[in-house]
């Protein structure tokens, strides 16, 4: 192994640490997230779902989707894939995955309880069980073993989803207040595309990125407001002004004749490579 990859391997290793609680945070997070899934209006989700479908990995394929949640890619991947299997850490997410899964009438759908850091693919039911392998988002598959567990799963191909920017002047506040401002943000993280990319180079595999962009200037209201920023930030407690108070009172407080105006912009890339 060349000094170059190990250092593009310490890179994916920086970005997140093995949390022996992640199981009862998921738990605790995944009603909001799925009320955030749902006021979504990036369209990255239906993007990433045509992209797929334009370069063959949906159409008739089976897809595991790793660290899948509430079902956010799960669902309109099985609008045009054969089968979708959505894995997560908390079962909770996947209780919410299968309520939205039944709201929306796909019956095409199944889940998995499934700690990827902890899990072995190799000589497992799982082993080259599903054509695609997915994850968007997932810390759980930023380092090489994520990686080769991926490439271990899939028959046909591989996917990951990677925000690569994330601008927002009321998450830029929020974050501010509940004194995170200068912590590692996994929604702006160029560097985890750059090594990914890298070591899957490095092992001899042709890798495609696509990008999609989502740019938007608009007013919410602050119950608006509250669904769209509670998933990330729903658990903090924030100070200004010498005032402790929660997401809700925070949002309250930037309302002007109760309507929050917003500035964003996101960047999201896909990476998808053949096995």
């Amino acid at each position: 192994m060349s000094n170059i990859t190990e250092h593009f391997e310490k890179i994916l290793d920086n970005t997140h640490r093995a949390n022996p609680d992640a199981e009862r945070m998921w738990d605790q997070r995944a009603a909001q997230f799925s009320f955030s899934q749902r006021e979504d209006v990036s369209g990255f989700s239906e993007s990433t779902t045509e992209l797929l479908t334009a370069n063959g990995y949906l159409p008739g394929n089976s897809v595991l989707d790793i660290g899948g949640g509430a079902g956010r890619y799960a669902l309109p991947f099985a609008k045009v894939a054969d089968f979708v299997t959505v894995s997560d850490i908390s079962a909770k997410m996947l209780e919410h995955a299968r309520q939205n899964a039944e709201a929306a009438a796909l019956g095409n759908l199944d889940y998995l309880k499934l700690d990827w850091n902890k899990a072995v693919i190799e000589g497992s039911d799982l082993a080259k069980a599903h054509d695609i392998a997915f994850a968007s988002m997932v810390p759980s598959v930023r380092s090489r073993s994520g990686i080769l567990k991926m490439i271990a799963a899939a028959r046909k191909g591989c996917v990951i989803n990677q925000l690569i920017k994330s601008s927002d002047n009321v998450m830029d506040r929020l974050k501010s207040a509940a004194g995170i401002a200068s912590r590692y943000d996994m929604h702006n993280d160029r560097g985890t595309v750059q090594a990914t990319f890298h070591i899957l180079w490095e092992l001899s595999y042709n890798v495609q990125i696509s990008y999609h962009q989502y740019k938007n200037k608009s007013e919410l209201s602050e119950d608006e407001a509250v669904a769209r920023y509670g998933g990330r930030f729903g658990m903090h407690k924030y100070l200004e002004d010498d005032r402790e108070m929660n997401l809700a009172g925070m949002i309250g407080g930037m309302a002007v004749d109760k309507m929050i105006a917003v500035e964003e912009e996101n960047v999201l890339a896909t990476i998808i490579w053949d096995v």
